[in-house]
């Protein structure tokens, strides 16, 4: 017998007795969550574990043996009995030092010591009694095999030790991942330094494992997830690191106690106290004397910076053996001072304006708030007569002197602040058969705006503020039944201001404009997490139960710049226009805007819009696991899980998406759309989204020595609220937004002023309401052509990935081990979100005929987003590990890999740069490498204790002594990208681009790095489009470039391909020297150490280039994906092409002092 799982419409065949355990778990797990419910839902920490097996001399089992687990750190104690198979479990424990004892009646007492217990591990140790009086002790002290065999994922560690000994950048464990087993990508790295601290309000580091995109990560904090819902992949907090005692990352966990995602499960295990006092004092420096210039600077030297960062944490015993504490306080003050050239005001133009047009707006806005004028550079200085050579004879101002100078370039520099703190504190408290804790952080991040206008430069001009808060308790009912029950919440607020925010923003006049952009503005995101785990021994069995709810509140706090239009100066060509077509600057002195735009109103009554939106979305699992010793040498994990996802919606009502038409193709459907207020976003989700899971670890030698591990599952991933909130948020009929234009007579003109107030609702002066187009379309759009919608399918389905592992495991000795692994997955359903209303050859650019041109004709661009995107990835990686024994530990890492797709992000956000589509009715003609695709990495981290030199005089052991390196090193090769062409597109301003011809000895070159600086791995006139350009009627055309493609009935599409070609690769070494020096006198029987540090970061300043962007853009977090080729001759006018456009990191030595203690 089989049983098909259907999910959301793909089939998952499964034998028929697997699924008979699958139902019983199901059956036990109805039970056990009401049982949660009366107990406390909540979420634990306490993941880790300690199990084995108790046998005489000669081998068998050992029953209703006594089995003690001590806590070395704390004291505390806890046993349990072997049973009839002989076996012991210990399950619900936190990461840390532990030892073991076991005794029976008639054997001596045998203690393993030296027990390392890691974040998220299942340790298999194994007890050998000898004969003897149970007062006889057996000590065992060399640690136990590090080899997995009761679980099978593909993980690692970094302990607190390796986290304060290895070179952390930026002190943002982030910046490790990516020189873990099976990660790739580039950490942290940002365009200019490793300076993506901990500080920001958000982390977003650029790692990828087993083929999933970024968005696929979940990071925890004592198994609360920290993720931004608005943007996955993203760390709402990333915690100091003197407040981590373990880092864990799988890349494939198959317990179905996660999901929600498909990718890296990164778990952060804070510190707590114990029965002795340890803690911490820091200070690190940098500076610009301290940095180095890669290769692309041109010798400019490295701009003045300083940052300097300091702290400290204390965790001791409050009860001992009961109640212990720990706190942490991490601050950072920096400065950087910024330095550009700006055009601003005269002196003699202010003047003139204070005499002749003294009540003049204009006026008034260069007095109150002028700009800062270091002195004009020598030949930028310009004149009426400069801009006007009619001035003798018809002035553009009354009684204006010809010569008088109007505005010039001056340098501009300022030093404003980047400021951060955050502090952590946690208590945990211990009873017979309770154990509590609770943990809260709190991270504050300030920036100083910068601005030629010192007056709208606000002191704090942007505020993000993150608070985390875990509380937690394990119930023990018996040595068997074990009940972990937490509740997590994290909140994140980023605030935006504005100084004078009743001045709108007016620009366009030549010389530095006026007001803030987008602000005020706030962000808020609200999550709440309730969570409860039941843990089960019952003979060969270790089940787990448990259910897991999480609420998430997005508010978008946008009414503010909402209500702010802004002010546009430029050239009025209108003929009898009062500025005569001529420059800006006579138009600001005149009061007279060109343009007046965002305003924005109700399409039904015309009443401003406002723009604070509550997005609500929540996420309901339940699952059953079972880890079945099935023998003593082999374990088999099977688990199943249920996650559900309502309908997002706005709280208020104010949902508003797209309506499909009917037909039998996509295309058909956009072209019959319509736009209105819905109940939700995805009415028509599906609710059967059930993910088995099923792993074994067998050791073939029964010694502990070697494990054979393979699994397979499927992992759900939720819809991210960037997939369909910003395609929703401005929809009509909510909000219309017109542009008055003084240009066009027949539309609003401009209403020119300031506004009333400097808060919402501002007030600020508008076209009259009978010049504001009210009412909707048939399609509900605006009436005045044209609306920009967006939505995503209403039946959206959630994404999932098959993942599918094999791996060997081998101890050479008890420190060294030796691991291979093969992973693969096939994704589905993944999210995809682009401009639709477009069609590839539907526009005539012959005939100039537009009929046709967007398949939905009522709208302009329409953001819809569907399930079309695909993954595959297969990938093998090859591990040596030593652990931290005596006098050094490292780790290295080599792997292969392909993974192929479609696309590579679902839209807007995280990795907007990876999601181009070419065809929106064709996304597999655009299946190539993905855009995180590194076919080679090589990875490593290590630290060394260098000899004491203990049998040496004190004088060389002061000198030569206490000495420790430690470094990290990752070799990739380079990013995949594509090559493009956005200037010729018939799809007009839908943000379509295509793809060229090349001739075969082009596609998939690969340059040297040399060869990228020099700018010589591609030239723009090796490629060709496919058909033929034509001058398109600049009347009708509907993209500004006068060439457009005339390919007739196709193809359209060039043979390049997509991610055909492959960047220069990624390779940096961090290194750290440290000399220790104890101090005697200091709190605490051992004393303290005094560690002076230098740490280098890129430490052989190695210049790792990333490339052009589409139309020159650029992405410092990432290389960016494309280049723009443009023009009717399709010579690249991009200066840009064919070269790097900047590099990562160059060396960057930071200098620190600590006291360990």
């Amino acid at each position: 017998m089989h049983v098909v799982l259907q999910f959301s419409g793909s089939l998952i065949l499964l034998p028929g007795g697997i699924m008979k355990i699958f139902a019983r778990l199901a059956q036990f797990a109805v039970f056990v969550v009401l049982a949660g419910f009366l107990i406390n839902p909540a979420l634990a920490q306490f993941r880790s574990g300690i199990e084995g097996s108790v046998t005489d001399p000669s081998g068998a089992v050992v029953p209703d043996a006594k089995v003690t687990l001590t806590n070395v750190d704390t004291g505390i104690s806890q046993s349990v009995q072997t049973n009839a198979e002989g076996l012991f479990r210990f399950p619900s424990l936190g990461p840390g030092r532990y030892k073991l004892a076991a005794a029976k009646q008639g054997f001596a007492t045998t203690v393993q010591e030296n027990i390392v217990l890691l974040a998220e591990e299942i340790r298999t140790l194994p007890l050998a009694l000898k004969a003897g009086a149970t007062t006889e002790t057996v000590t065992v002290t060399a640690e136990a095999n590090p080899i997995q065999l009761s679980e099978s994922k593909v993980a690692s560690d970094i302990s607190a030790q390796e986290i304060s000994q290895l070179p952390l950048p930026g002190r943002n464990v982030g910046n490790l991942l990516n020189v873990l087993p099976g990660v790739t990508g580039t950490g942290s790295a940002s365009g200019n330094n490793f300076d993506n601290d901990i500080f920001g309000l958000v982390n977003n580091p650029q790692v990828n494992g087993g083929g999933q995109r970024g968005e696929g990560n979940s990071f925890y904090m004592d198994n609360t997830l920290a993720n931004s819902n608005p943007d996955p992949g993203v760390f709402n907090i990333t915690p100091n690191p003197d407040s981590i005692q373990d880092l864990h990352v799988s890349v494939n966990d198959y317990s179905a106690e996660y999901g929600r995602s498909s990718g890296l499960v990164i778990q952060s295990v804070s510190k707590s106290g114990t029965n002795e006092f340890h803690g911490s004092l820091f200070e690190y420096h940098q500076d610009n004397a301290l940095s180095g210039r890669n290769a692309l600077s041109g010798g400019a030297p490295v701009a003045v910076f300083r940052r300097n960062e300091f702290g400290g944490s204390l965790g001791g015993p409050i009860l001992k053996n009961r109640m212990f504490g720990f706190f942490s306080w991490d601050q950072k003050k920096s400065s950087s001072p910024v330095v550009f050239q700006d055009n601003v005001e005269a002196s003699e133009f202010v003047n003139y304006l204070k005499s002749n047009l003294p009540n003049n707006l204009s006026t008034k806005l260069l007095t109150s708030f002028p700009a800062t004028n270091n002195g004009f550079l020598s030949g930028t200085v310009l004149t009426v007569q400069d801009l006007d050579p009619n001035c003798a004879s018809a002035p553009p101002l009354p009684g204006v002197s010809c010569t008088m100078p109007l505005f010039g370039t001056t340098t501009e520099s300022f030093s404003g602040y980047d400021n951060g703190k955050q502090f952590n504190t946690r208590v945990d408290v211990n009873y017979t058969k309770d154990r509590f804790y609770g943990n809260y952080y709190r991270k504050v991040h300030n920036t100083q705006g910068i601005n030629t206008r010192p007056a709208f430069a606000s002191p704090d001009s942007f505020a993000g503020i993150s608070n985390y808060a875990n509380l937690d308790w394990t119930h023990t009912f018996s040595p068997e039944i074990i009940n972990d029950a937490a509740m997590g919440f994290t909140r994140i607020s980023g605030l935006g201001t504005c100084a004078h925010c009743e001045v709108p923003a007016i620009f366009g006049m030549d010389f530095a404009g006026f007001g803030d952009g987008f602000s005020p503005a706030e962000f808020i995101q609200n999550d709440f997490e309730w969570r409860d785990l039941l843990s089960w021994n019952r003979g060969k069995h270790a089940m787990k139960f448990g259910f897991d709810i999480f609420r998430d509140q997005e508010n978008d706090l946008f009414s503010g710049p909402t209500q702010r239009p802004g002010y546009g100066f430029g050239v009025n060509n209108l003929s009898g226009a009062p500025d005569k077509g001529l420059d800006p600057v006579f138009d600001f002195a005149l009061d007279m805007p060109l343009t007046q735009g965002a305003i924005n109103y109700d399409l039904r009554t015309g009443v401003l819009s406002q723009q604070s939106i509550g997005y609500r979305t929540g996420n309901f699992s339940f699952f059953g696991q079972d880890d079945y010793k099935l023998k003593p040498n082999l374990s088999i994990n099977y688990g199943l899980r249920w996650d559900f996802n309502t309908s997002p919606n706005e709280q208020a009502g104010r949902t508003s998406s797209i309506i499909l038409g009917t037909g039998s193709s996509l295309m058909r459907k956009i072209a019959g759309a319509s736009v209105g207020i819905v109940p939700s976003v995805t009415p028509n989700h599906g609710i059967a989204y059930f993910g088995p899971r099923l792993s074994f670890a067998w050791d073939p030698t029964k010694q502990g020595k070697l494990s054979v591990r393979g699994g397979v599952g499927v992992f759900f991933e939720r819809a991210p609220n960037i997939f369909w909130s910003d395609a929703i948020r401005s929809n009509p009929p909510l909000i219309g937004s017109i542009t008055a234009d003084a240009s066009n007579a027949s539309a609003p003109q401009p209403v020119y002023g300031i506004c009333a107030l400097d808060h919402t609702p501002f007030n600020c002066p508008l076209p009259p309401s009978s010049q504001l187009p009210t009412g909707l379309n048939p399609r509900g759009g605006a009436l005045a052509c044209c609306s920009s919608i967006g939505g995503v399918d209403p039946a959206t389905k959630q994404a999932y990935t098959v993942s599918r592992f094999f791996g060997v495991q081998y101890a050479l000795t008890p420190n060294w081990v030796v691991e291979g692994n093969y992973l693969g997955s096939q994704s589905v359903h993944e999210y995809v979100r682009t401009e639709r209303n477009r069609c590839v050859g539907c526009f005539n650019p012959v005939t100039g005929s537009a009929t046709g041109f967007r398949p939905n004709n009522f709208f302009r661009v329409i953001s819809y987003g569907d399930n079309s995107g695909w993954a595959h990835y297969n990938g093998a990686s090859f591990s040596v590990l030593h652990r931290f024994n005596q006098s050094f530990t490292l780790q290295a890492t080599f792997t292969l890999s392909r993974t192929i797709s479609n696309v590579d992000a679902p839209g807007l956000g995280r990795d907007s740069l990876l999601a181009p589509v070419y065809n929106p009715y064709d996304l597999n003609a655009q299946s190539g490498p993905a855009s995180f695709d590194i076919p080679r990495a090589f990875s490593a981290h290590g630290v060394w204790d260098l000899p004491r030199l203990s049998h040496q005089n004190s004088l060389i052991r002061g000198i030569l002594g206490g000495w420790q390196w430690s470094g990290t090193t990752t070799l990739q090769s380079g990013y995949p990208f594509t090559i493009v062409d956005c200037n010729h597109s018939p799809a007009g301003n839908g943000g379509s681009c295509l793809i060229p011809d090349v001739a075969a000895n082009v596609k998939g070159r690969t340059c040297s790095r040399t060869t990228w600086e020099n700018g010589g791995c591609f030239s723009a006139t090796e490629f060709t489009m496919p058909c033929p350009t034509v001058q398109a009627p600049s009347s009708t055309s509907p993209n500004p470039n006068p060439f457009l493609l005339n390919c007739g009935s196709g193809p359209w599409e060039g043979n390049a391909g997509r991610n055909s070609f492959r960047g220069p690769g990624f390779a940096n070494v961090d290194f750290s020297s440290s000399k220790y020096f104890h101090i005697p006198w200091f709190v605490g029987k051992e004393g303290a150490k005094l560690k002076v540090l230098g740490e280098f970061f890129n430490l052989f300043n190695r210049t790792n280039l990333f490339l052009s962007g589409v139309n020159g853009s650029t992405n410092n977090l990432a290389f960016t994906r494309n280049f723009a080729i443009s023009d009717s001759s399709f010579k690249s006018t991009n200066p840009d092409f064919g070269r790097p456009v900047g590099a990562f990191n160059p060396r960057q030595i930071e200098v620190g002092v600590r006291i360990e203690f």
